[in-house]
C-alpha cells in the first residue's frame, strides 16, 4: 500500500492508521493528535500528505481504504473523507484549495 501511495512514510502510515482508522477515529481529541505530529516530527510532512490527496488525487481507492481501514469506491470518496480528516485534524481549518494555499495552511497550536 504504501508503495503505491507516494510521499508516504512508515511513520505516516503508522499516524493515520492511529488516528482515522475507522475503529478508533475521532475517538480522542485532535489536539492530542496534533501533539503527537509535532512528537514525531510530521508536522508538515502530514499536511502535505493530506493536501496531496485533497487536491491531486494522491491515493487511491483502494490504498486509502486500505490505509485507514474504511471503503472508498471513488476518488471522491477518497477526496471526502481525507477532507474530514483534515477538518478533524485542523479544527475546521480550511482545507487545501479552500480558502488557504496548500503551503501556507496553519494548523491551530494546542
Amino acid at each position: 500500500m504504501r508503495r503505491s501511495t507516494p510521499g508516504l512514510t512508515d511513520d505516516l502510515h503508522r499516524f493515520i492508521g492511529a488516528y482515522w482508522d475507522t475503529d478508533v477515529r475521532e475517538d480522542g481529541p485532535s489536539a492530542a493528535a496534533r501533539v503527537d505530529t509535532r512528537n514525531r516530527g510530521i508536522e508538515e510532512e502530514l499536511k502535505r500528505f493530506l493536501a496531496d490527496v485533497i487536491l491531486r488525487q494522491a491515493a487511491s481507492p483502494e490504498a486509502w481504504s486500505s490505509l485507514v481501514n474504511a471503503q472508498t469506491d471513488t476518488p471522491a470518496d477518497v477526496r471526502r473523507d481525507a477532507t474530514e480528516f483534515w477538518m478533524w485534524l485542523y479544527d475546521d481549518a480550511p482545507t487545501p484549495g479552500d480558502g488557504g494555499a496548500t503551503g501556507t495552511v496553519q494548523p491551530p497550536q494546542v
